[in-house]
């Protein structure tokens, strides 16, 4: 996105009061990057409660993969992440480019070729992988290495995940004690995500895109008939940008009999402000530190 002027726009934000008056002295920094997208909450790690949390949208949208050369804008005029001193950083990139690839299938050296194989990999990239325990498996993707650069320049010392890592790792231990199948779809600006489960395994995760209400539903229904679940019967839980107002919503409604909007992780505290922000925003976010911290 060279030569294109970037607008970073703040569009919410929490900051709790005890984090105002300086009375949090360690601190932990969770953000996630996507195409359009930042956004970080800061975890108090004495009483492991979120007391901030922001969110700024990125515009023109990267067509190619993530955003970049957004940082020094965005530092800018959040003088918060400017100047906070973290113990811990856990950044998160949410890239349609990945691939989840069974641990005895899983090679390091050949990481590029597989992931080449799902998808058109740009030049300049650097190919990472996680490792979800609870799946056996790791989540390979790719970060472009001008991201790094620029990442690594105003952050020392993080932890760099795949925020659908956390997605899933969160969903096997959320439903590790539940006999049934349950479909978690965590909906993005344009995609989605979807983590299908059973007790604690993993039958299913894949990223789809969409345009219209028609073609969420319609990637939805079809993963149901390819794994043979009754959408009369199995309970779908919704996290991200949706809500009961949005035609994703009202759509999957009209074909799905179980639908549910998804809670907040278990294990964290979070401050008043947070009442206005709906449980299932912001689940990926909230849930990366008890994954993969």
């Amino acid at each position: 996105m060279e030569g294109i002027a970037l607008q970073v726009t703040q569009k919410n934000q929490i900051i709790d009061e005890s984090f105002s008056q300086g009375m949090v002295n360690r601190s932990i920094l969770l953000a996630i990057l996507d195409e359009e997208r930042f956004s970080y909450c800061i975890l108090d790690a004495e009483r492991q409660k979120v007391v901030v949390l922001k969110e700024y949208r990125i515009l023109p949208k990267s067509n190619n993969g993530l955003v970049n050369n957004f940082l020094d804008q965005l530092l800018e005029q959040d003088p918060i992440l400017a100047e906070l001193k973290p113990e811990q950083i856990i950044f998160s990139v949410h890239t349609n480019c990945s691939a989840l690839v069974p641990t005895p299938l899983f090679s390091k050296e050949q990481s590029k070729e597989i992931l080449a194989l799902t998808c058109q990999l740009q030049n300049e990239s650097r190919v990472y992988d996680d490792l979800i325990k609870l799946a056996d498996a790791h989540y390979l993707y790719a970060v472009p290495e001008g991201l790094l650069k620029e990442i690594g320049t105003h952050f020392k010392e993080l932890s760099l995940f795949n925020a659908n890592t956390s997605f899933i790792e969160s969903q096997l231990m959320l439903n590790k004690h539940q006999q049934q199948v349950i479909v978690a779809v965590n909906v993005r600006s344009g995609s989605y995500d979807v983590v299908i489960t059973k007790g604690s395994e993993l039958l299913f995760s894949n990223i789809f895109t969409y345009e219209t209400s028609e073609d969420f539903i319609y990637y939805l229904l079809f993963t149901f008939e390819q794994l043979e679940l009754n959408p009369d019967i199995i309970e779908v839980r919704f996290y991200g940008e949706i809500d009961k107002l949005s035609s994703t919503w009202m759509v999957s409604k009209k074909y799905i009999r179980n639908v549910n909007f998804g809670e907040r992780p278990e294990g964290i505290e979070f401050s008043y402000g947070f009442e206005r922000i709906a449980a299932h925003q912001y689940f990926v976010l909230f849930s990366q530190h008890l994954c993969v911290s």
